[in-house]
């Protein structure tokens, strides 16, 4: 319930800091944090009286340490990014591995000149100018590369 509180934080960093605006805030979104939170919340749990409670429990140093420790391994951060453009690149690695009918590990054109070994493809999206990873997809070694890749000016 706390890292709901952290996400509202987060949300308003220009914006008004009252707690009181918080319940009407989680109100909003109250599908998407019982989502993100992996818990059954209820909009009860976001006025500052729950707050107060919180932060007296986080005033332990030791405490402080394991909920630390347990918000970081569950931190997304959203960035404000203007992107230039979305680069796109395949690569395929084969080996020998059992082919089976609905597997990715399937029998294709081979870069490598070797069409006795069954490949799988993994294709990644980023973003420039940052070659921030995106998207990655994985996909059978028997498809062809073209439709893997969208062309697009505007």
């Amino acid at each position: 319930m706390l890292a709901g509180w952290l996400t509202h934080t987060q949300s308003v960093s220009a914006a008004d800091h009252r707690l009181n605006q918080v319940q009407d805030w989680a109100t909003q979104r109250l599908s998407i944090l019982r989502d993100c939170l992996g818990t059954e919340l209820r909009v009860l749990e976001f006025t500052d009286d729950r707050l107060a409670i919180g932060l007296d429990l986080l005033s332990d140093d030791q405490v402080w340490v394991q909920f630390d420790a347990a918000l970081n391994q569950r931190t997304l951060q959203v960035y404000d990014l203007t992107p230039w453009c979305v680069r796109i690149d395949g690569s395929m690695a084969s080996g020998y591995w059992r082919v089976t009918e609905e597997g990715l590990f399937q029998f294709g054109h081979s870069k490598d000149h070797r069409p006795d070994l069954p490949q799988v493809k993994v294709v990644l999206a980023t973003l420039d100018p940052l070659g921030l990873p995106v998207a990655t997809q994985v996909v059978s070694g028997g498809k062809a590369d073209d439709p893997l890749y969208i062309h697009r000016r505007d």
